[in-house]
């Protein structure tokens, strides 16, 4: 029998930086414009400013982890509590919040708020893996 060997196939810090890997978003960056690519992953400048949509998905998704988390602990949050929590991930951004078309704190407020209650009322834990 063979004495088990290590595994070559990992890569370390070495390695990774003789081949760099991109990734898709990146390729699909540099292909929409170069500029941006170049700002975003070369001289890793941060933005100005947070796009409403992706300030609000991240406010929607740490809602969700924070009432799955109090669910497992036994306790889980209220469709009230929720919206507290998602005005408290709102204003948790580091930087300001550029709005586009017809999009506004309160409209996005008032989805989060259908989407937190939709979710919250529609959660069978029975039913969830």
């Amino acid at each position: 029998m063979r004495p088990a060997r290590k595994e070559k196939y990992v890569m370390n810090e070495e390695a990774s930086q003789e081949r760099p890997h991109l990734s898709h978003s990146q390729l699909q960056c540099y292909e929409n414009c170069s500029l941006k690519y170049r700002l975003s992953y070369v001289d890793r400048l941060e933005p100005e400013f947070h796009p409403a949509n992706l300030a609000f998905g991240a406010s929607i998704h740490e809602c969700v982890a924070a009432f799955l988390q109090s669910t497992l602990e036994g306790d889980p949050l209220r469709a009230d509590q929720l919206m507290d929590f998602y005005r408290e991930c709102w204003r948790a951004c580091d930087r300001p919040v550029r709005f586009f078309g017809r999009s506004s704190e309160e409209s996005l407020s008032q989805k989060a708020r259908e989407l937190l209650t939709v979710y919250h009322n529609a959660w069978e834990p029975e039913t969830q893996i």
